[in-house]
């Protein structure tokens, strides 16, 4: 006799061999490589581990788990549909239609009828009802697309493959007006790209501007400049030309290196004015009298007093003006003895 251990693991055996049939059924599925032969063995076990228990006289129906029980009759329901379940079809073996994207898809079907009868036609997805398919970007694949004869009476059907294949687009560049600026001032693009076919797009600008899309912009850059803007999506590349125009804004010369001065009588006075310009502009240097342009000026004895000496600086179209204080501080000399005679 069996005992109530032994049927039990020969009852958990069956569950196993019949999980078996439901992951093989599952992997014919994906694969195809399962066959009914396959199928037929696992079958085979499981009648003949059926059969011994039926044989075990010490074995009652509801000795066995009923979890157990549930989960042999669910699985075996399972395995029973997976294994009826067809294969994944082999598209190799279909007639090919193929198109590119934003062509129509247009099927001519021709069939006949030995009774004569009219025949109708039907068009699975992606067709429309009248065997038509307007592709558009994004669409590319392969779609198994089955056609129905039927005489009212009578269907009969036939997979046809259709592949669509890529219509690579460059991208689009929404267009950039001219840009004009003052020199210091800051110059921003920021292109817009579309792309039909929804490709990674990489957007490249050239310089002054450079890939940041921002240009500050200084007193030297006075000018037109070409700026080149390109999108490429790998295959193909899209450019357009951007004109910028930076106007020249004048920097005024700078005055340095002077500062009011104290002499006395009979000193030289000497003002050596240190001016640049940041344009790099012609300097033109004034100094108001009495110590003129040259900057030099020997004083007398009867030069002392207060003057404001004007410094003047121009490029041609700014001047910068300074002015400092000049004090002449007297020098009293005694009297000088000309000559003596008499009177």
């Amino acid at each position: 006799m069996t005992n109530e251990g032994d049927v039990i693991m020969k009852r958990a055996v069956i569950v196993l061999l019949i999980l078996g049939i439901f992951i093989l059924s599952s992997c014919s599925g994906i694969t195809g490589k399962a066959t009914d032969s396959d199928l037929s063995e696992i079958d085979k076990e499981i009648k003949a581990l059926q059969e011994e228990l039926k044989k075990s006289e010490d074995l009652a129906s509801d000795d066995v788990p009923e979890d157990l029980e549930d989960a042999a009759k669910e699985v075996s329901k399972d395995s029973l549909k997976l294994s009826k379940k067809k294969t994944t079809k082999d598209t190799t073996k279909l007639p090919r239609l193929q198109v590119k994207e934003t062509e129509v898809v247009k099927l001519k079907i021709e069939a006949k009828d030995a009774d004569r009868d009219a025949i109708s036609y039907t068009f699975s997805k992606p067709l429309d009802s009248r065997g038509q398919w307007h592709t558009t970007y994004g669409d590319a694949g392969e779609y198994v697309v089955t056609v129905t004869a039927s005489d009212k009476k009578l269907k009969s059907k036939k997979d046809v493959l259709v592949v669509v294949t890529k219509k690579n687009e460059p991208p689009v560049i929404k267009n950039i007006p001219d840009i004009t600026v003052t020199e210091g001032e800051t110059v921003r693009i920021k292109p817009q790209v579309t792309d039909v076919n929804k490709d990674k797009i990489d957007v490249t600008i050239t310089k002054p501007v450079g890939n940041d899309g921002v240009w500050e912009t200084n007193h030297k850059d006075a000018g037109k400049h070409k700026v080149v803007i390109r999108a490429s999506d790998g295959v193909l590349t899209s450019e357009d030309t951007v004109q910028i125009t930076v106007i020249d804004k004048n920097v005024p010369p700078v005055i340095k290196g002077v500062k009011d001065l104290t002499v006395h009588e009979g000193e030289t006075v000497k003002i050596k004015p240190k001016v640049s310009d940041l344009d790099g502009d012609k300097i033109i240097v004034t100094i108001s009298d009495p110590v003129g342009d040259d900057g030099v000026w020997e004083t007398k004895y009867t030069d002392h007093g207060e003057y404001k000496i004007t410094i003047k600086a121009s490029d041609g179209k700014d001047t910068t003006t300074q002015l400092i204080n000049l004090v002449v501080k007297d020098v009293n000399l005694a009297p000088e003895i000309i000559s003596i005679s008499l009177e």
